[in-house]
């Protein structure tokens, strides 16, 4: 990709990148592109679909369903679509801003805890009318499509991978402690797609549950001492997280949040909730 990045910029010609199955387009000067980082106006920036055929279907279920919300108003709408599907370009700048400050950022960055929220509801809903290992079969490829849905995102394909994993053990009645099927995802993609170790969403989201299969049963126990075992279980999880995530945080932001001790659960709960809401309100709607 660089080399041909710095053919387009030497040609004067445009540069491409690909963007959820589309194509990103950028106007490169001859010499914009040579110096790692390059500035462009708007003007110079635009969006080509992809002509094959599973990015139009894609495209088109996803205009379906952004068409199922539009008898909601902006706000839920924006709100909505950004959990669902990663789409976050309609929402209010302040909303975004009061988020970002509170340090829930990242529920609006689809992540392993979306794909695990939706994993939790369609399992919930089919173990009522089908066997655990159908239940099982019938839930990795709701995942894997929603996963192909929302465009690959690499934080997304972790969990689906990790999903996979834990999934083939289950189903061949094979217990193995978690941090045994992270490495095994981490193996996968260190095999298959080493370029996905780059991306910074999958780097938070390998730290994050590196932290909660390690640190969190020792943190928990100890907060067991002087809290209910309720509020020790809530905070073990978010400080095993934050603190796998808080290097990478310093050395990237210089900050880490502490609210998000607090607002973690919250914050779960709330997304688990507007997201089963856009689902019931999506079937509804085709109904």
């Amino acid at each position: 990709r660089r080399r041909a990045a710095d053919r387009s910029a030497e040609d004067g010609h445009l540069e491409a990148r690909e963007l959820r199955g589309d194509l990103l387009r950028i106007r490169a000067d001859p010499d914009g592109l040579r110096g790692g980082t390059t500035w462009t106006e708007w003007k110079d920036v635009t969006v080509q679909p992809c002509n094959s055929r599973g990015s139009r279907i894609r495209r088109s279920l996803r205009d379906a369903l952004q068409d199922r919300y539009l008898r909601l108003d902006r706000d839920s709408r924006a709100l909505v679509t950004a959990l669902l599907l990663g789409d976050r370009g309609s929402l209010n700048p302040s909303f975004y801003e009061h988020i970002r400050k509170s340090g829930g950022a990242h529920v609006l960055a689809l992540s392993g805890m979306h794909l695990g929220i939706l994993a939790f509801l369609v399992r919930r809903f089919l173990r009522v009318f089908l066997p655990p290992r159908s239940t099982l079969i019938v839930t990795l490829t709701v995942l894997t499509g929603y996963v192909w849905l929302a465009g690959w995102i690499p934080s997304l394909l972790r969990a689906m991978v990790l999903a996979i994993v834990v999934g083939t053990a289950s189903f061949r009645y094979r217990s193995r402690p978690g941090i045994a099927h992270l490495l095994v995802t981490l193996v996968v993609f260190t095999v298959l797609a080493p370029h996905f170790l780059k991306d910074l969403g999958f780097q938070y989201s390998l730290l994050a549950l590196t932290g909660l299969f390690l640190g969190y049963p020792g943190l928990s126990s100890v907060l067991e001492r002087f809290l209910p075992m309720w509020a020790a279980r809530y905070l073990g999880v978010s400080l095993a997280a934050i603190l796998a995530t808080a290097p990478l945080s310093l050395a990237l932001f210089g900050v880490v949040y502490p609210s998000g001790l607090l607002l973690a659960g919250v914050l779960t709960v709330l997304v688990t909730a507007v997201m089963w809401s856009g689902l019931v309100t999506a079937g509804v709607a085709c109904v």
